[in-house]
């Protein structure tokens, strides 16, 4: 169960979007990681998204693979999702 509002879930990601904007995006991922199981449900999808991109930024494209298999069980028609997983052989 979440334990932040939206508000604060919503200011979570702008923190990483800052850090990924200060290309520190291992500390982006470390942040949105430590956070996720706490993020309101309102906000899951974008938080995963978050994670995403900054892990791809960051290079670590095994990790945007298990946040993009993550994603796709809630929404498999996003395109970042879909584009990844089809990349990696993997279908939804």
């Amino acid at each position: 169960m979440a334990t932040m509002s939206i508000d604060q879930s919503r200011n979570l990601l702008l923190n990483s979007a800052s850090l990924r904007g200060q290309t520190k995006f291992k500390e982006a991922i470390d942040l949105l990681e430590r956070h996720l199981p706490d993020v309101h449900e309102y906000v899951q999808e974008n938080a995963l998204l978050e994670l995403i991109y900054a892990a791809l930024e960051g290079n670590r494209h095994d990790k945007a693979l298990t946040y993009a298999r993550r994603l796709a069980e809630i929404d498999p028609d996003i395109p970042t999702v879909r584009r990844l997983l089809a990349g990696a052989g993997t279908s939804e």
